[in-house]
């Protein structure tokens, strides 16, 4: 607005446009609407919930900026050049953006589960929404279809509208239960007859603990609370063992001893070699380290089993046959970790050859 020798120089034109020349007089709201155009002002719908609702300013300047786009996160700063890492401090995604911050990152999952609804139990968390199904893997041999559902809780009658395949409606009647879930000793004599189709088996099979062997975040949980495994999680590790094949743990929980205390009530913490539970603010890469270490094993004769994609490519990277799991481990995930296993390691022998 002024001159190098300090004279002042404004633009009396565009400076006039923004003044108003009604009896209402100069305000600082009434200029900005006229700066950002006539229909952004109170009838937008946003600003409207964003800056009247009942909260702290502070509060207000964060949902703000979080709509505009900007807050300064690791993915920002990086685009400013003000640093060279662009990464999630807390799980090591590789891009730090906004949507990651509020949703994507595991430990806003953490608020949003804790606040909305429980994984565990089905819940699925959605930008703006919860949705709870009570949703698990049917059994080996079955297929479930994703359906809208409407139930007349009196008669027991329900109507299913599938996605693709037009209407299909099932019945039951009142009193009548649906059918048991598969035991633990058959989930073992499922697995061991699994096991037994390959020949070429892993020394060491690696689990992760949340959302992997048990449907839960230990980080949410007391130690006086009762832990419960996913369905098919015990008779697979009681099947490996009877095929001495050597367990263990990779668990990036900040809370080890929660998780070392249901351990020992599910009876299952004397079948694991090594249990290596510790935050890391990356991947897994420190974990499988000291899990080679401590049991000689080498990379690629292990298998690892978990649910958070990063954690999967980390390990793969080391030589690890690694799979997602995305409901908890069961037959399925097993087979699969046992066909990619036999696939990689004769990859390994061909190249070996060569």
């Amino acid at each position: 607005m002024a001159t190098r020798s300090g004279e002042w120089d404004w633009d009396w034109e565009k400076l006039f446009g923004l003044i108003p020349h009604d009896a209402g007089g100069f305000s600082v709201a009434r200029t900005y609407e006229g700066i950002v155009g006539t229909n952004w002002g109170y009838s937008n719908l946003v600003w409207q919930l964003i800056w009247r609702c009942q909260t702290a300013q502070r509060v207000h300047s964060f949902l703000w900026l979080a709509y505009r786009d900007g807050l300064l996160t690791n993915g920002e700063r990086a685009g400013r050049g003000i640093t060279d890492d662009a990464c999630c401090n807390c799980c090591g995604e590789l891009l730090e953006a906004i949507l990651h911050v509020l949703h994507d990152c595991v430990y806003a999952k953490n608020v949003w589960n804790s606040l909305l609804t429980t994984k565990g139990e089905g819940g699925a968390i959605h930008m703006g929404m919860s949705a709870n199904a009570n949703w698990e893997a049917p059994e080996e041999g079955w297929m479930k279809l994703n359906t809208d559902v409407a139930v007349d809780r009196s008669k027991w009658n329900a109507v299913f509208q599938a996605e693709a395949r037009g209407i299909l409606t099932a019945s039951m009647e009142p009193g009548a239960t649906p059918p048991p879930r598969m035991g633990e000793e058959r989930v073992k004599e499922e697995a061991l007859q699994l096991i037994g189709m390959f020949q070429l088996l892993p020394r060491l099979v690696v689990f992760d603990l949340d959302y992997t062997l048990w449907p839960f975040y230990c980080l949410r949980r007391s130690k006086r609370e009762t832990p419960s495994l996913y369905p098919h999680a015990k008779g697979i590790l009681y099947a490996l063992k009877d095929k001495r094949i050597n367990l263990a743990i990779a668990s990036r929980s900040p809370t080890a001893d929660t998780a070392n205390t249901f351990l020992d009530k599910l009876s299952i913490k004397s079948m694991f070699v090594t249990k290596e539970i510790f935050f890391s603010c990356k991947n897994k890469t420190d974990h499988f380290r000291r899990i080679q270490s401590r049991t000689g094993i080498p990379f690629n004769s292990m298998l690892f089993f978990d649910d958070e994609d990063w954690n999967i490519e980390a390990a793969s990277k080391m030589g690890v046959t690694s799979i997602y799991v995305d409901n908890g481990v069961n037959l399925r995930a097993l087979r699969r970790g046992l066909t990619q296993f036999t696939e990689n390691q004769n990859a390994s022998d061909k190249n070996q050859r060569k």
